[in-house]
């Protein structure tokens, strides 16, 4: 019996500095739900101020350790890179696991050019198939050759 496999598409790109983090991603999402498993990042405001304690365990438990493990378990991995991405750490930490991981990444510099980007971020972005816009990027991955069903 064959049964549909999507497989999972992470989607990277700054939360805590963008004020409206959803809405390319549920437009991808949307658009690319049928053929992968899209995983979103989800946003909340976390207790407590930053260095407090209870503000670092939070963040710890609600946003890194499930992060990671998503992006572990992807095999897609899309990053928008645009200014608030380098004012955090987020981000660039999960492109950094997906490269280590040697996941196929796709990327898309928003109101960037390269050369403002950390030497660590261009080296992990070495393989990355760049696209200029998002719906660049879901023509992309709608037209991505991968195995659609598996044998059960």
């Amino acid at each position: 019996m064959k049964h549909p496999r999507r497989d999972c598409l992470y989607l990277s790109g700054s939360i805590e500095y963008n004020k409206n983090p959803d809405a390319w991603r549920e437009k991808m999402h949307d658009s690319l739900g049928y053929k992968y498993h899209v995983i979103i990042p989800w946003a909340a405001k976390p207790p407590g101020n930053k260095g407090d304690k209870i503000y670092n365990d939070w963040v710890l438990q609600n946003f890194i350790h499930p992060d990671m493990a998503d992006v572990a378990r992807s095999k897609f991995f899309f990053i928008k890179i645009d200014k608030g991405v380098l004012k955090g750490a987020g981000t660039i930490s999960e492109l950094s696991l997906a490269t280590w991981m040697n996941k196929y990444i796709v990327a898309m510099l928003d109101g960037l050019e390269i050369q403002e980007l950390p030497g660590w971020m261009c080296g992990c972005l070495t393989k990355a198939k760049f696209v200029k816009t998002i719906n660049e990027a879901i023509d992309h991955f709608k037209t991505l050759k991968i195995e659609e069903e598996i044998e059960g």
